[in-house]
């Protein structure tokens, strides 16, 4: 499975940046396969990042949501557009739920 994350960017500092690769260093460390919009490198308008996020949200199989992501507009859209495809959604600040997903899907019990 391809996880997409989502949470808070615009107006974080560094673009909220450095706990958007911590929270992907430590899922990958347990083989996640992850998709975070913060390792693309676009230097466009917020409405065209929104646009290429939405696109490759829709090639993932579930979606992982932040702390925080509640308060920020774009990670909302995410959220809506995920459950209106009927993804997934799982979130981070409940890993064991998500841990048992994944565990399950790698036919451990």
């Amino acid at each position: 499975m391809r996880y997409y994350i989502s949470g808070p960017m615009t107006g974080h500092e560094d673009a909220n940046y450095r706990y958007f690769t911590k929270v992907c260093e430590i899922l990958r460390k347990y083989e996640y396969n992850i998709f975070s919009p913060h390792e693309i490198p676009i230097q466009q308008s917020y409405e065209d990042c929104i646009k290429i996020d939405i696109r490759l949200l829709t090639s993932c199989d579930a979606i992982i949501m932040l702390p925080g992501w509640v308060f920020s507009k774009g990670a909302m859209l995410e959220f809506q557009v995920a459950v209106g495809l009927s993804l997934p959604v799982y979130f981070y600040n409940d890993m064991a739920e998500l841990k048992s997903h994944v565990l399950l899907e790698m036919g451990h019990r």
